[in-house]
């Protein structure tokens, strides 16, 4: 007897990239086509040069399709910029409000702990100086401990948060290999267990 073919889902996601000196994607799309990225509808240039492409993809799990979408991506225009995979890691209230179907107050005040069991996480920084960003992966795990509401889509925010954090890593490699002491300096505080698995 066979053994039972892996179970796969369709799971939709958007990846951001830049592909230096293009202002469009036409000369590129039977390339990526060819490449296995015929499940994805690209959009752009934006207004920063960037263009999005948002997949609805089958795979096992969610990881597997996100890599095999890069990959993609890449191989059919390996001059790309892989920069970023949506939503966002960094979050104003607003954005906290519209992922968890709360009003922009009541996350407010939840964030300034005069509402619900206290500790919000602490702000990643500001924006400007009236506006505050906090880390998704952060709030979602809040919403879950804190108050047993897991957002849409809290089960991947870690994981996309590390992920988008090696693109911006990859992304400044460049820079980091001709600094040789500030290189350094980055590879000491990367966790050596997550390096050595």
């Amino acid at each position: 007897m066979s053994p039972a073919a892996p179970t796969t889902d369709t799971h939709t996601f958007q990846v951001v990239f830049a592909v230096p000196g293009t202002e469009s994607l036409e000369p590129h799309l039977d390339a990526l086509k060819a490449a296995g990225a015929d499940d994805a509808a690209f959009m752009g240039p934006a207004s920063d040069g960037t263009f999005t492409a948002e997949f609805d993809r089958e795979a096992p799990t969610f990881p597997a399709a996100l890599v095999s979408a890069l990959d993609a991506i890449h191989a059919a225009v390996p001059h790309a910029r892989l920069l970023r995979v949506l939503p966002d890691d960094l979050v104003t209230i607003a954005a906290v409000a519209t992922r968890t179907g709360r009003t922009k107050e009541g996350v407010r005040l939840l964030a300034q702990g005069r509402r619900g069991p206290g500790q919000f996480p602490p702000a990643a920084g500001f924006i400007d100086e009236k506006t505050q960003v906090w880390r998704w992966t952060d709030v979602a795990r809040w919403f879950v401990d804190a108050l047993g509401e897991p957002p849409a889509g809290a089960e991947h925010a870690a994981f996309l948060a590390a992920l988008n954090d090696a693109l911006d890593l990859g992304a400044r490699a460049e820079d980091l290999r001709t600094r040789p002491e500030e290189l350094e300096a980055v590879l000491r505080f990367l966790p050596k267990d997550l390096a050595a698995a």
